[in-house]
């Protein structure tokens, strides 16, 4: 299952200065590394982790736990690029189609049940660094921490408002708005989260989820090793329609689960 990812940063290598209760990152490439770590609130143990390596302007994001598996993240070549490595199966998504459709389904959600999510989509507060989005439906409040960098910025919001709209096409979930105004106010303030809390009202429970991100400004040899088994993917694995991996990445999950 695709997984939008939501992300809390705490600094691991050199290129951190500390400047009181805040820090500015300083980054001296575009190439890095970010783990991931997604909690229930009040649980220690994380639901989900994962590893996303950027290099060259590409993300590369991978599960802990589901190694067959790698989505790419490539703006450049209008791409979003889903990879099983089992089945040696690929398929690609146009990221401006997929903002075509969101945008699409933003017009005609007005007047709808959802509805609700285009108003809580308004309303952005950023104060101190702290940016909030939403109301009691679905809140987002991410504290935030500068990166001297430019580039590291709008190559963390392009990774996350692509996953956050490949979620909302392919699961037909919650409407990204909320998540994609978040990331636009962190990139304008040049930013990384540093933890993103989201809240969310399901059949009158409130369900909280907090998101962590560890970077670390270098790749280490067996990320570049990932990297590049993902690039021999693109030109070996057999391209197929959406539908047609999705089916047989399942069947092939089912498989596993059974024992079969």
């Amino acid at each position: 299952m695709i997984r939008t990812t939501a992300l809390l940063v705490t600094l691991l290598w050199g290129g951190a200065v500390l400047l009181g209760n805040s820090a500015v990152v300083i980054a001296q490439t575009t190439d890095f590394r970010i783990e991931t770590d997604v909690l229930e609130d009040g649980h220690a143990r994380p639901v989900v982790q994962t590893l996303t390596l950027f290099q060259d302007g590409i993300a590369y994001d991978f599960t802990r736990g589901d190694e067959d598996n790698c989505v790419l993240v490539d703006p450049q070549r209008d791409r979003i690029v889903l990879m099983n490595s089992k089945h040696q199966l690929r398929t690609e998504v146009s990221i401006n189609e997929m903002k075509h459709l969101i945008e699409s389904a933003r017009t005609q959600a007005a007047g709808t049940s959802l509805a609700v999510f285009l108003i809580g989509a308004s309303k952005t507060e950023v104060v101190d660094g702290v940016v909030k989005v939403g109301d009691e439906h679905l809140h987002y409040q991410a504290t935030t921490q500068r990166v001297s960098h430019p580039g590291v910025a709008t190559l963390y919001q392009e990774f996350a408002d692509s996953m956050a709209r490949l979620n909302a096409w392919a699961s037909a979930g919650t409407p990204p708005f909320a998540r994609l105004a978040l990331n636009q106010a962190v990139a304008d303030l040049n930013a990384l989260p540093v933890e993103i809390r989201r809240s969310m009202k399901v059949g009158g429970k409130t369900l909280v989820h907090i998101s962590r991100l560890h970077p670390t400004w270098l790749l280490s040899k067996s990320d570049r090793l990932k990297i590049s088994e993902a690039q021999k993917g693109l030109v070996a694995f057999t391209q197929v329609d959406y539908a047609t991996f999705q089916s047989r990445t399942r069947a092939i999950n089912n498989e596993v689960a059974s024992g079969n």
